[in-house]
């Protein structure tokens, strides 16, 4: 028997950074990364993300091969969170 928990899944936050990190990557566009755009754009907002959301593995897989979790956007800099509730 499963249980429902409302709150469970995939999560990606932006918290904006004051200053430009050290290491950061800048993803091609961000109209291909829909969560990650909805998180930049309201920074602190935690966007739920479906599970089996493509564009979401791809976007991990940029952030892990440059080593860092920090983009640029614009001329700003964003730290993203990517993590799952249970």
């Amino acid at each position: 028997m499963a249980i429902y928990q409302p709150g469970a899944g995939l999560y990606i936050k932006a918290e904006k950074l004051s200053v430009e990190p050290n290491i950061y990557t800048e993803p091609v566009s961000l109209e291909n990364y829909p969560y990650v755009k909805e998180a930049v754009s309201s920074p602190g907002k935690e966007v739920k993300v479906p599970l089996k959301d493509e564009s979401m593995k791809e976007f991990k897989q940029i952030i892990q091969s440059n080593n860092t979790q920090n983009i640029k956007v614009n001329d700003e800099y964003f730290k993203i969170n990517i993590y799952y509730a249970d």
